[in-house]
């Protein structure tokens, strides 16, 4: 039996590194596409330059599987009109890159897994957001609206195509968790008023998401990639104290001290996505860690 072929964009990221792993455990041959060449045992690592429509076309000519997450971070830097391009930028025309040699060949995969977000709804307060919510007007929406129809594009040459609509990842090492913990020991902050709903998922349960839809033929479409219970920021601080504990009381950091801090971008911070994580649930992928206490656990007293 031929050994599947998987293609992964963004490899350098935190998702796309335990990526790597999690499909080279699983036997499939590796490759990565990025800026600079990956130095992994075992793994093929091709270039592209998106900026300057460069791409090794044997990257995506060799792959009969295609996991598609890179893309600038929304939240390092403060929103500038050529930040803002640059996140638009490196989603939308790294997919068009990737259309173009399957177009160019007519090279057909089996699976496309193409990354989205949450920000895809706007910020839209106590509302349950199905998969079938329409997306709000504003730049996190507008990205993601762009950026998934340049994903559907690829349905001409795949079996399957599947978008993950992201919640905030949370684990270990790097990213939101860690910038929550930040100010500890002293102290511990939600964010603005608190209300605001976060849709998470741990990266454990994010991977198992990716390795899931490549071996589920029957999956195909757009699925909110959220743990099954939100949670609201004031309530995800909370439950974080009883296992990272804070000198000073919770206090809040008001909405406004975010803006002059992050600009635009604090709406990262502060839109409330109450996502459901239903149609996940229902098209049979079982959750390991579908409460905010089984994620402290296992970070915190697994070692």
């Amino acid at each position: 039996m031929k050994k599947n072929t998987i293609l992964i964009t963004g490899a350098t990221g935190m998702i796309g590194q335990q990526l790597i792993t999690e499909f080279s455990q699983r036997g499939y041959q590796v490759n990565t596409l990025s800026r600079k060449p990956i130095k992994r045992v075992g793994v093929k690592s091709y270039v592209w330059n998106v900026e300057r429509n460069e791409i090794d076309e044997e990257a995506v000519l060799t792959a009969n599987i295609i996991i598609h997450i890179a893309g600038e971070s929304v939240a390092a830097k403060r929103w500038t009109a050529k930040r803002k391009a640059a996140i638009l930028n490196s989603r939308v025309n790294s997919t068009k890159l990737i259309v173009s040699i399957l177009r160019k060949y007519n090279h057909h995969l089996d699976t496309y897994i193409g990354a989205s977000a949450v920000g895809y709804y706007g910020s839209r307060g106590n509302e349950e957001l199905t998969e079938k919510s329409l997306p709000q007007k504003g730049f996190l929406s507008d990205v993601c609206v762009s950026w998934e129809e340049g994903h559907r594009l690829v349905n001409e040459f795949a079996q399957r195509v599947v978008i993950y609509r992201i919640g905030v990842v949370l684990d270990k090492h790097e990213g939101a968790l860690q910038e929550m913990i930040k100010t500890l020991p002293l102290s511990l902050n939600y964010l603005g008023n608190g209300k605001q709903y976060m849709s998470y998922i741990y990266i454990k349960d994010l991977i198992r998401l990716f390795s899931w839809a490549t071996e589920h033929n029957h999956l195909h479409g757009t699925f909110n990639a959220v743990s099954p219970i939100p949670v609201t920021n004031k309530a995800f601080v909370q439950s974080l104290s009883s296992y990272r504990k804070a000198i000073l009381p919770i206090t809040p950091v008001p909405g406004f001290v975010l803006k002059l801090i992050m600009g635009e971008a604090a709406c990262i911070a502060l839109d409330s996505q109450n996502c459901t994580a239903d149609k996940l649930i229902n098209a049979g992928f079982d959750f390991r860690y579908s409460t905010l206490n089984q994620v402290f656990e296992d970070i915190f007293h697994n070692h």
